[in-house]
């Protein structure tokens, strides 16, 4: 099915979105992506979920491709990341919303729906952990070490020389080292991921989610003191993820009432491009289950 792209002018802001499926829907599939990837990576969901029934959208989030990309650490702060998704899901105008996130497009749904920033019926996590656990995880050694590049994006420019230099060879070896089965990684979806990092300004505004998220953890821990999340949860994890420990996905039940959990034994941190057909099939069981009380029609 076609995926095509238009840019929307949101509050003085633009932000590029790719679509797929009926644009009529009632039905909304919002797609949030990660680092160091963009709306790309959900090439093989999108048309899925457009056959179900779902109007997608796939926008790439601020910082990214030809969306907003302000150089200030400070416009990323994540509760500015939480607004973009509340503008973009009022600018579908549908009656139900289905987020299917990955990374750190899932850190930002986690929030959005703990925080009830805007609406949301469904909620789909891709090896990102609920921000409690992370903030668990992260006090131990042996998650510090696999997460070492956090605390290195905090210093200025020199993380972007190092990933943009020799024409980006940096940033495509940290993309290989993020899939178990290398193979998966198609030098076609290396190169999409490439020119957008290599756009002017471009690692910049991708590296500044890091730097904004570590400057302002005190004002999200005031924001996620809320009670446990209701809104069904769907829990998708890369066991072989190098870069977040199986711990991170261990003891969400305790913060999400209606939530279900499947492991991918043989992917690592990128399961949407590793494992398609799993993912997929994943996605479809879930949300033609009986456990979710609003199907699309």
């Amino acid at each position: 099915m076609k995926i095509e792209s238009q840019i929307l002018r949101l509050d003085g802001m633009d932000f590029e979105v790719l679509l797929c499926g009926n644009q009529q829907s009632e039905h909304l599939a919002l797609f949030l992506h990660g680092f160091p990837e963009s709306a790309y990576q959900w090439h093989n969901q999108m048309p899925l979920l457009a056959e179900m029934g779902y109007k997608c959208w796939a926008p790439n989030q601020r910082g990214y491709g030809k969306s907003y990309t302000p150089e200030e650490v400070s416009k990323y702060h994540p509760n500015l990341l939480m607004e973009d998704v509340a503008r973009i899901v009022k600018a579908a105008n549908c009656k139900t919303v289905t987020l299917i996130t990955h990374d750190w497009g899932a850190a930002v749904a986690w929030n959005y729906a703990i925080c009830q920033k805007g609406p949301v019926d469904r909620l789909v996590i891709m090896n990102a952990p609920h921000p409690v656990i992370a903030q668990r995880e992260m006090k131990k050694w042996s998650q510090i070490k696999r997460a070492w590049f956090m605390l290195f994006f905090q210093l200025p420019k020199l993380p972007e020389y190092l990933l943009s230099r020799k024409n980006g060879a940096g940033l495509v070896q940290m993309l290989k080292h993020g899939f178990y089965q290398k193979a998966k990684l198609k030098p076609e979806d290396i190169e999409v991921y490439r020119l957008n990092a290599l756009r002017p300004g471009g690692l910049r505004g991708m590296i500044n989610w890091y730097r904004a998220y570590f400057r302002n953890l005190s004002d999200l821990r005031k924001e996620l003191k809320k009670p446990k999340l209701q809104v069904p949860t769907l829990l998708i994890w890369g066991k072989r993820d190098v870069a977040l420990g199986l711990g991170m996905s261990e003891g969400t039940e305790k913060y999400v009432e209606n939530l279900t959990v499947r492991y991918l034994p043989e992917s690592g941190h990128f399961v949407a491009e590793e494992s398609p057909e799993e993912v997929n099939q994943i996605l479809k069981s879930w949300l033609e289950g009986p456990s979710i009380q609003r199907k699309v029609s």
